[in-house]
């Protein structure tokens, strides 16, 4: 997943273009804008690590990210679900209630500046419709003040 990123700096010789490959290294720089490509819902300590890299970032981008709506105590933050396309392999990964994953942004200063759907996989739903509203697979960026 990483090479094209390292192809794409070589070939236009890209100098302020970092290709983070462990987490803690993203605490090392500041960035004026940082792409997490499908992957924050699979990072366990996620709100730690958006906490601390809103500190030193500009725009933050996400991409093929699940998000939801709800009202009810429960599904106030998240819930956790088995990713079951990708069988036998086990992945467990997060779907984000809309309004309390954006006020980690909000609350730093951050606005949002888009949310559009990602076309690029049709995800199935339906377990989590009596429960959840609209649950999107999502594209958005947030830019700080």
């Amino acid at each position: 997943m990483i090479e094209p990123f390292r192809e794409i700096k070589s070939k236009f010789n890209y100098k302020n273009f970092h290709i983070i490959e462990k987490v803690e290294d993203i605490f090392k720089l500041n960035f004026n804008f940082i792409n997490f490509g499908s992957c924050i819902q699979y990072f366990d300590k996620y709100e730690k690590l958006l906490n601390e890299i809103t500190d030193n970032s500009d725009h933050i981008f996400f991409s093929g990210t699940h998000l939801y709506d709800s009202s009810e105590k429960k599904f106030e933050k998240h819930i956790i679900v088995k990713q079951v396309n990708l069988l036998p392999n086990e992945n467990f990964l997060y779907l984000f209630n809309r309004k309390n994953f954006f006020q980690l942004f909000y609350k730093k200063n951050f606005k949002l500046v888009f949310e559009e759907e990602n076309l690029t996989d049709k995800i199935n739903y339906d377990n989590f419709k009596k429960d959840l509203i609209n649950i999107t697979y999502s594209d958005f960026l947030f830019k700080k003040k």
